[in-house]
């Protein structure tokens, strides 16, 4: 039977601790899954920067370190902290289940007073029918007794904690040796952890680029320009994504490699380009980077079948046939009963420059935190107009008449299938970065976009 390890906690951040933990746990199970809680009532910092800062950070930490590793990131998607019984529950039936603990939960067990038994949810009954892999912790003194009747130890090179971290990081301290260099620069291209609100706007800094390209293949230029840069692919372990096209090149490249976790720095040969940069990039080594969150669409087929896509641009719903839509729209702080047109579109600001701008008109500028709501040939409600709405918002989208006026969906232009219902949020997992050169001017970009009359 297959031996499985749940090793759970907030990651706040991921250390080399945590690093070392899960290196030795490679050695003795067959699978180690990383599980990353939500919010925990136990825990307030774990909401003291936005959760996908702790999914890229995990990401980057264990890129490359095992194939048995993987990460559980259902808690942080939705915003909640599943209890230990309940987790030996879902993965009990792929194998034999081990939950990694410290040693300062099992200080007391043989007197029943460990964290696990009079704390945890059902800890008595989990300390006498669970397995666990009890980490050893410098200056935490413990007795065999101690331990649960199904006990192992786990000996890692070091120990160390996620509040040394933040703590030295808040005073200025430094964190090497503490962090894997990669989380480092994380943390300090987006001033994590120092008691300000973190920006998604920051400046990034390649020396040494190893790039993987991403192009348009039927434009000449493109294949041209990525001849020149051979140079400087580097596959195998890559630290920039280069895409050489347009708007729709860039959009491709992000759905197919967002979770690579790495910058996308645009070279535009295209028409317009408003998410890519002109010119010879790599004549620059600062380059200004922004952090966008992406699109979890949630959808529900005609038979009842749920299916979570990501995306970069936008998601809709719009009538199949001749027959107008009828949609319920349904966002946090209200709901329209019946919207009657041709379709409803959500767009992210770095979207909005393309399907969303034919249908309202304007577009926002890629860094803004606002999501654009816009209807597609609005009959009803009488008057309608398309608006700017919270990032933070969740829009529900549901087919009021399938049978009659059935509607098709759409993310990022793909066709997903025949729909009848859509809830669209922003990802609390899922975003990426894109890298501009210091002398674009992205603002004045988008004003010549939305007013193409302005003369130079």
């Amino acid at each position: 039977m297959k031996k499985i390890a749940l090793f759970g906690g907030s990651f706040n951040p991921i250390g080399t601790h945590h690093i070392n933990i899960i290196k030795e746990l490679v050695r003795d199970f067959d699978e180690v899954i990383v599980v990353l809680c939500g919010h925990r009532p136990d825990k307030a910092t774990t909401n003291d920067i936005e959760p996908i800062h702790r999914a890229i950070m995990v990401d980057i930490a264990l890129r490359g370190l095992s194939s048995k590793v993987k990460v559980d990131y259902s808690d942080l998607i939705h915003d909640m902290f599943t209890r230990t019984h309940k987790l030996d529950k879902k993965y009990s039936k792929d194998g034999e289940v081990w939950h990694v603990v410290g040693m300062d939960l099992i200080y007391g067990g043989a007197r029943g007073e460990s964290e696990i038994q009079a704390s945890w949810q059902r800890g008595k009954e989990l300390w006498c029918n669970l397995n666990f892999a009890v980490v050893e912790r410098e200056g935490y003194k413990f007795s065999k007794d101690d331990l649960p009747p199904h006990a192992i130890l786990i000996k890692p090179d070091h120990s160390g904690s996620s509040t040394e971290i933040r703590n030295n990081t808040f005073n200025h301290k430094s964190i090497d040796g503490l962090v894997t260099s990669e989380v480092k620069k994380y943390i300090e291209k987006y001033n994590l952890y120092r008691g300000v609100f973190p920006q998604p706007k920051a400046m990034m800094t390649i020396e040494d680029p190893g790039i993987k390209i991403v192009l348009n293949e039927r434009d000449e230029k493109a294949r041209n320009l990525r001849d020149n840069l051979k140079r400087l692919v580097d596959e195998d372990n890559p630290n920039l994504i280069v895409v050489i096209g347009g708007d729709g090149t860039m959009l491709r490249a992000i759905r197919k490699y967002w979770q690579l976790r790495l910058p996308f720095l645009g070279i535009n040969t295209g028409h317009r380009g408003y998410l890519l940069n002109d010119g010879d990039v790599f004549t620059y080594k600062n380059f200004v980077v922004y952090q966008l969150p992406l699109l979890q669409v949630d959808t529900r087929s005609v038979d009842g079948r749920w299916r979570r896509d990501i995306g970069f641009a936008d998601a809709w719903l719009e009538r199949r046939e001749g027959q107008s839509a009828w949609i319920e729209v349904e966002m946090n702080n209200g709901k329209i009963k019946k919207l009657i047109g041709d379709g409803i579109l959500v767009s992210t600001s770095a979207g909005s420059t393309g399907y969303a701008r034919n249908i309202c008109k304007f577009s926002l500028p890629p860094y803004a935190h606002h999501l654009i709501l816009a209807g597609m040939n609005i009959a009803e409600p009488v008057n309608w107009r398309d608006t700017i709405i919270s990032r933070d918002a969740t829009i529900k989208l549901k087919n009021l008449d399938i049978k009659k006026r059935p509607l098709r969906g759409f993310v990022d232009g793909v066709l997903i299938g025949e729909v009848e219902r859509m809830n669209i949020k922003q990802s609390r997992i899922a975003a990426v970065e894109l890298a501009f050169v210091p002398d674009l001017d992205i603002i004045e970009k988008h004003s010549r976009l939305n007013m193409p009359y302005l003369s130079s």
